[in-house]
């Protein structure tokens, strides 16, 4: 991932200017009449401008590869990568000040690549939403990335209401436990790498975080729930093209499968992720405004959804 500045220019002649960090936590450099206190946050006013105070508005928009971006002054062509672009506008206010200091576009360019292949084969294709790279589907997987090793419990969904096997699995990925989704040794412990945990994702790819899952988690189910092969009547819109379908689950306690047309559950990580982490799932139901935390047992089987390393 990179931080770029594009089209950085002041909206007033006052001879400010604007450097740029390429660091992942975003920041800017403001120039005469500030110093470099501001890129570190600390927002603390300097000589030449007197009872002043730095005002910073933010906005937001999701960009897709072919759409651009036109709002707040800047533009941005069509050809530009997808990604997140965030418009920063720093505005000076006091006693003898009024005016838009600087307008800058701050651009986060995810470069998902193209198609990913997991070990058995399959292929997947990259989306971005909530500001990072998911797959557009859920995992098919019986074999972990090395294309050798064969995933215990990789679960195809069939039921007396269901019960064709393959086309569940064509149509929904298949579900894993969590030992073979993280792929936990044989004493249950998950061993991170870079902060990560791979699993059952291709390479450069992992298990998504807590905090991954929070930002799509602050989505609208609507937005990443398809319209199709849900329970009826949905407002259902995929939007982000996220593409939630409704994989249903294993219920490890009961022994069957289970929801198939009314939810969808993922394995998720917790932050900073130790050798002995606790399962977690993120669930999203037909009847529920937004995706919320799950309430899985290590035994239970659900679907997998993968998030490119930075």
């Amino acid at each position: 991932m990179a931080v770029a500045v594009v089209n950085a220019q002041p909206e007033t002649s006052h001879g400010f200017n604007a450097g740029s960090s390429t660091e992942n936590n975003i920041s800017v450099v403001i120039g005469q009449p500030f110093d470099a206190d501001f890129a570190s946050g600390d927002y603390s006013v300097t000589e030449g401008v007197i009872q002043a105070q730095l005002v910073k508005k933010t906005y937001e928009a999701s960009v897709k590869y072919g759409e651009g971006y036109s709002a707040h002054g800047f533009t941005v062509p069509t050809d530009a990568p997808s990604g997140l672009y965030t418009d920063e506008i720093y505005t000076v206010h006091g006693a003898q000040y009024g005016y838009d200091l600087l307008s800058v576009l701050l651009l986060k360019i995810l470069n998902c690549g193209g198609i990913i292949t997991d070990g058995s084969g399959n292929t997947y294709s990259p989306v971005v939403v909530a500001g990072y790279c998911w797959t557009q589907q859920n995992l098919k997987a019986t074999r972990y990335p090395d294309g050798t090793t064969d995933i215990p419990d990789a679960m195809a969904y069939q039921s007396s209401l269901h019960p064709d096997a393959d086309a569940n699995v064509a149509t929904y990925g298949r579900l894993y436990t969590w030992a073979s989704a993280v792929n936990a040794d044989a004493d249950g412990h998950v061993t991170p790498v870079g902060g990560y945990v791979q699993g059952i994702c291709p390479a450069g790819w992992h298990i998504p975080t807590a905090t991954e899952m929070a930002a799509l988690k602050a989505l609208p189910a609507e937005e990443i729930r398809t319209p199709e092969l849900w329970n009826a009547p949905n407002s259902n819109t995929n939007s982000t093209e996220f593409t939630a379908l409704p994989a249903g689950k294993y219920n490890g306690a009961l022994t069957r499968f289970e929801g198939l047309g009314s939810q969808t559950d993922w394995w998720t990580m917790v932050d900073a992720p130790t050798a002995d982490a606790a399962p977690a799932s993120t669930s999203v139901l037909y009847y529920c405004s937004e995706a919320i935390d799950g309430n899985s047992s290590a035994q239970d089987g659900l679907s997998v959804r993968c998030v490119k390393d930075e």
